[in-house]
């Protein structure tokens, strides 16, 4: 069996002495009321990856070694992995997992307290990137000019005593037009 892991920025992680569950879910919302013909993918909605492990830590080390407060000091480090929600990756015999959230941990208190079976649930975080459109300040400037024309039109029209359509839908249907 490899060993699993679990590792965060710059390299850094926390390895376990066994693996004694590792279930990973995926799920997806499908819709259950009638759709039309020609049903496609994106009618079904992704949830995000869970995966839970049941792992064993010692205060015997990964290479047998006496290691007193390890127990203690790997389930602090793994409650401050979730108070931050620090982006982890996870690595175990079934697989790599990215991006992943520490959701909860938990232990029982009965047993040794040199030796105890940690449950960790993660979820997995689905990233995106933004991207900024060339030619956006143009069209925001335009309409600054537009609202500006038709703010100054509407003050004549109150002035004159006349009603006008608004030129701002006007301005708006120019906008779409171009």
């Amino acid at each position: 069996m490899n060993l699993t892991t679990i590792d965060w920025e710059n390299g850094t992680g926390l390895a376990f002495d066994a693996l004694v569950v590792e279930s990973p879910t995926y799920e997806a919302d499908v819709p259950t009321a009638p759709t039309e013909s020609g049903y496609v993918a994106f009618d079904c909605v992704v949830k995000s990856v869970k995966l839970r492990l049941e792992v064993m830590v010692s205060d015997i080390g990964l290479y047998g070694d006496n290691e007193p407060g390890r127990v203690e000091a790997v389930k602090n480090k793994l409650l401050m992995l979730q108070r931050n929600g620090t982006l982890l990756t996870v690595t175990t015999d079934g697989g790599i997992w990215d991006a992943m959230v520490l959701q909860s941990v938990s232990w029982s208190r009965t047993g040794s307290p040199e030796t105890q079976r940690l449950s960790l649930a993660f979820t997995q975080v689905r990233l995106s990137t933004a991207s900024v459109v060339a030619g956006a300040p143009t069209s925001g400037k335009r309409a600054k000019k537009l609202a500006d024309e038709a703010k100054s039109k509407k003050e004549d029209a109150q002035k004159g005593g006349t009603k006008r359509k608004s030129l701002a839908v006007q301005g708006w249907l120019k906008l779409g037009g171009t």
